[in-house]
């Protein structure tokens, strides 16, 4: 008769990780399943990354407060004005968040013509 490993049978090792709620050391599983331990940290890591924080739940909110601000300017306003809109909406933010925000989303706001007078040189 084919004796099982179980939880009890195994000494616990101190000093490895250990999946959140498991018995059995990271390494021990992979070693058993064949596959790499990077591997599973590769999956850790890209299952925190899609978890919002605080801090990027506040920005998402903020870009699209951004784009919507943005949007109903016709496209005209630029960080300065988007950030007096959205402080007259409430919004707590400054002018160099927005700047930055509207830059890494890709847009911008449209820049007055320069005055050229009769004599524009031509």
């Amino acid at each position: 008769m084919v004796k099982y490993a179980s939880p009890d049978d195994i000494a616990e090792t101190a000093g490895t990780s250990r999946p959140e709620g498991g018995r059995f050391s990271v390494r021990r599983m992979a070693r058993l399943l064949g596959v790499s331990a990077s591997g599973y940290y590769a999956h850790v890591k890209r299952a925190a990354a899609t978890v919002l924080t605080p801090h990027r739940q506040r920005r998402a909110d903020l870009e699209v407060k951004i784009t919507d601000v943005h949007k109903d300017s016709g496209g005209t306003y630029g960080s300065l004005r988007v950030t007096a809109e959205l402080r007259d909406q409430g919004e707590v933010v400054s002018e160099k968040t927005v700047a930055r925000i509207m830059a890494a989303i890709g847009i911008e706001g449209i820049s007055p013509r320069t005055f050229k007078g009769e004599n524009h040189g031509g």
